[in-house]
């Protein structure tokens, strides 16, 4: 600690704590005597993380940077790296590090810890399969390469092909999904979307852990036939979890098709799935504060990168098309006093009376809006109740900046605003967004660093012009019939499409600075695309050309919205028949479990969901008494699937026909 300038008095406090330290052992009714503890520190520990930094700093710095040497320490796992034209070669370097004077064995003994060489690993890594991997021999004891290790949860194989990370994955998603499918069941258990839910934050998570490293994004080709670019092999593989899982959250047969699981589960294709997961990762990484470990990493891939052998971090920068000089840098920095000791806005009812009862000289109505069109945000002046000007700025593109963002800008705009006009007195502005307020009197949430700076620049200054107490900034329910607020909605929203206003009361750092990505938009924006290609993928697909001749006016994605009130036996009886996948002959007999697909009353006409519900006549009376006589619309498979005054007389049809009464409840 001293050899790296750790102050003294940390040194002495961390001398205190582990010096002087004894244990006993104690069972039954024997305790032996004290023993000294002569190393290590207490279990669970929270300084254990900073402890082994300082521990191990000495054996990262043993490997020799200009000599193809690397070290890659986390905790108690060290890694030694080398490269080299012939595995002898890189061998000899990996003992060297091992023996020199100041080595890793040195250090094992000057730092009372003993490498265990039995559970030492060595990996040969090569893209030739052919070549002859040597035993490495340290000392005495003799260590063969494996074809794979696991490195920090992550399977590193020989070939560098990832197949074997991508086998323990499958195996990660595999297990959750089946846990999953013990908690829904075909007439009981938790719902679609809980399920659903569960799915997302937990299976999820846990087999795309480090995809940004051994998954490269697909590309579909867009000719049919064509030969689509990334790992589209994994994605193949890897759809497995997904089936399962979407069988569980739905109900589904076996049989169903896996794509319109996905899209009634309202679940990205596991290619988008696993693309957004490396999405996000380059848009974290972009983003980065220059501190960042990986930063100069970032930087440099994006400014040359490689034309062979392509570093999985250009592979998912590319593919986003994500650079760090578009983004706006979240850095973490200390927290601020607060501007207003005010207390929280209170009540709609309450902000809403006192905004109609507001006596303030000079009333401020600031608005932020985001549309497809761009984000803009407005404010408008009003001296004793009269409005006398209007003030507007476009910020950029949807995937540039969030609404808070906007809402953020408009109180930059109404600061401006009072630091020109030549009246004093009382001011009041007026916001709708609580959370803009919270971010500019001191609490940061998810706003733009710089706008949020210079919101708070601007209100010290205002408040330093009229006083402390003659500056108020107050919640505004939104379209709640204050005119000034509802002037200042339509102002934002003009400015979003491109209006532009007088120069002049637009601060200059808004229309000087160049526009920045805000990160947790433009993973919103990633999001809602992916949402898009996920529909025109579905619509591609065998089973969606089916659903919609037999649906045309309808979309999948409503199904969970749909059930997610009804039973669990009715949603997953209602997505068999949607899908067609259900208990009748004409399913049945398609996977060989009957003999014939026709109806057993109506001879020659199979029996299909149309035929059940609409036609069968050993079912007329049924049919007249729960659905023709009810007052429902002309009887269509459309309607009956997805109106919601037809779903209780569509199952008390079913249940009284007796079909699926073992599962329907």
């Amino acid at each position: 600690m001293r050899r790296l300038g750790v102050p003294t008095v940390y040194v002495s406090w961390m001398l205190a704590k582990l010096e002087g330290r004894t244990t006993c052992l104690s069972f039954d009714d024997f305790t032996s005597e004290a023993m000294p503890v002569l190393n290590g520190i207490d279990q669970g520990c929270p300084l254990s993380v900073i402890f082994y930094l300082i521990y191990n700093s000495p054996l990262v710095m043993v490997p020799k940077p200009k000599s193809n040497e690397l070290c890659i320490a986390y905790i108690d796992d060290v890694t030694f790296i080398t490269w080299g034209k012939t595995f002898e070669e890189t061998h000899t370097a990996l003992v060297d590090m091992m023996n020199r004077s100041g080595g890793a064995l040195a250090w094992s003994q000057s730092h009372n810890s003993t490498f265990e060489l039995d559970k030492t690993a060595c990996i040969d890594f090569s893209l030739k399969k052919t070549l002859n991997r040597p035993a490495l021999t340290i000392g005495s004891q003799l260590i063969n390469p494996v074809p794979s290790h696991v490195l920090l949860g992550v399977a590193l194989d020989q070939d560098l092909r990832w197949k074997t990370q991508c086998n323990n994955a499958l195996s990660k998603g595999m297990e959750w999904s089946t846990q999953l499918s013990r908690l829904t069941k075909m007439s009981y258990g938790a719902s679609s979307v809980i399920a659903r839910r569960l799915y997302l934050s937990i299976a999820v998570p846990r087999f795309t852990y480090a995809i940004d490293v051994w998954y490269a994004p697909v590309t579909l080709s867009a000719q049919v036939g064509g030969k689509s670019s990334g790992s589209v092999g994994f994605a193949k593989r890897l759809s497995r979890i997904q089936s399962t899982a979407a069988r569980a959250i739905l109900g589904a047969l076996r049989s169903t098709p896996i794509h319109a699981l996905d899209a009634h589960a309202s679940l990205l294709p596991m290619h988008l799935l696993l693309n957004e997961a490396c999405q996000r990762a380059a848009v974290r990484l972009a983003s980065a504060p220059e501190d960042h470990p990986l930063a100069k990493a970032v930087a440099r891939v994006t400014s040359r990168g490689r034309k062979s052998h392509v570093t999985p971090i250009q592979k998912i920068l590319c593919f986003t098309g994500c650079k760090p000089a578009d983004f706006e840098k979240w850095t973490t920095v200390k927290r601020t006093r607060p501007l207003d000791p005010s207390p929280p806005p209170q009540s709609r009812s309450l902000s809403l009376l006192e905004a109609r009862t507001n006596r303030s000289h000079i009333q401020i109505y600031a608005d932020g809006s985001r549309s497809d069109q761009g984000v803009g945000a407005a404010a408008v002046l009003a001296i004793n109740g009269v409005i006398v000007r209007k003030s507007g700025f476009h910020l950029g593109e949807p995937n540039s900046y969030s609404a808070l963002d906007a809402e953020v800008v408009a109180l930059v705009l109404a600061t401006h605003m009072l630091s020109l006009i030549p009246d004093k007195g009382e001011a009041t502005i007026f916001s709708d967004s609580r959370t803009a307020i919270q971010g500019v009197l001191g609490t940061d949430i998810g706003v733009t660093p710089w706008l949020l700076k210079t919101a708070r620049r601007g209100m010290r200054k205002a408040k330093a012009a009229l006083g402390d107490d003659q500056v108020l900034i107050r919640w505004c329910p939104g379209h709640s019939g204050i005119f000034g607020h509802d002037q200042a909605d339509l102002e934002a929203k003009s400015a979003a499409k491109g209006k532009e206003y007088d120069l002049a009361w637009i601060p200059n750092i808004l229309h000087t600075r160049p526009p920045l990505k805000n990160p947790i938009t433009l993973k919103r924006s990633i999001k809602d695309e992916n949402q898009k290609k996920a529909i025109q993928f579905w619509q591609t697909t065998p089973a969606g050309d089916k659903y919609h001749r037999r649906y045309a006016l309808l979309s999948p994605s409503n199904f969970l919205e749909h059930t997610k009130k009804l039973p669990r036996s009715w949603g997953t009886l209602l997505f068999r028949l949607i899908t067609g996948h259900v208990q009748l002959n004409q399913h049945l007999h398609r996977l060989q479990a009957v003999g014939s697909p026709d109806c057993a009353a109506c001879p020659g006409i199979p029996e299909t969901v149309a035929h059940f519900l609409l036609r069968c006549p050993c079912y007329s009376a049924e049919r007249y008494i729960y659905l023709e006589s009810a007052d429902l619309e002309p009887l269509s498979l459309d309607y009956l699937f997805y109106a919601s005054e037809a779903t209780r007389p569509l199952f008390d049809y079913i249940r009284a026909t007796g079909r699926f009464s073992d599962s329907l409840r």
